[in-house]
């Protein structure tokens, strides 16, 4: 479960919600478990998913689907988000959400990038 929810050298695990496609949520498993008993994580519905304020999560949209690699998606948000932990991600993109597309159009695809690119923002 830890390769496929997690995110290396991070304390952020995914949530891909059903009704949101090309988005996930990334939360720490101290932050899921208020929610995780209204329903389990695996089967998070809109309605419990949508009331998790983004204080308490970060969202990525537009995440790039391959219809011929169905880890696609998730091989690249692990990539842009390892090593990040919670405490840093706000700050490293910006607030409490962040759409993939802007990000691969200014050629950041991984964590090293989107630091860099963090940081040229603030200097």
């Amino acid at each position: 479960m830890d390769d496929i929810f997690g995110i290396p050298n991070s304390d952020l695990r995914m949530i891909w919600p059903k009704h949101l496609p090309n988005t996930v949520f990334l939360m720490t498993r101290s932050q899921m478990k208020p929610y995780e008993k209204k329903a389990p994580l695996l089967s998070f519905d809109s309605e419990v998913l949508d009331s998790i304020p983004g204080s308490e999560r970060i969202m990525i949209s537009g995440i790039p689907e391959d219809p011929n690699d169905t880890d696609a998606a998730r091989t690249a948000v692990q990539a842009l988000m390892s090593g990040i932990k919670e405490s840093e991600a706000r700050n490293v993109i910006g607030g409490d959400r962040v759409d993939m597309r802007v990000l691969r159009n200014e050629g950041i695809t991984t964590s090293a990038q989107l630091r860099g690119w963090n940081a040229a923002k603030h200097s």
